[in-house]
């Protein structure tokens, strides 16, 4: 499951979620479904796709750098 949402009036989308069954994780679902929402700024005009993650979650934390998130502080 993976969740996204539109701020283009703010100029980004925003990955609200990414989740997959236990059973099927390492098998690069998640990042499909990132590539998707990423995907989906483009398709909407924007050039920012934002994201949280939990401090503890490696592999997302390192999934996330891989497709080019970068760490940041910002308002809105």
């Amino acid at each position: 499951m993976s969740a996204t949402s539109d701020h283009r009036e703010l100029g980004y989308v925003f990955n609200e979620m990414t989740g997959v069954v236990r059973s099927h994780r390492r098998r690069s679902i998640a990042l499909a479904m990132k590539v998707i929402g990423i995907e989906y700024a483009s398709l909407v005009g924007v050039t920012t796709a934002r994201t949280v993650h939990h401090p503890s979650n490696t592999g997302m934390i390192s999934r996330n750098r891989t497709l080019g998130y970068r760490e940041a502080t910002w308002n809105t």
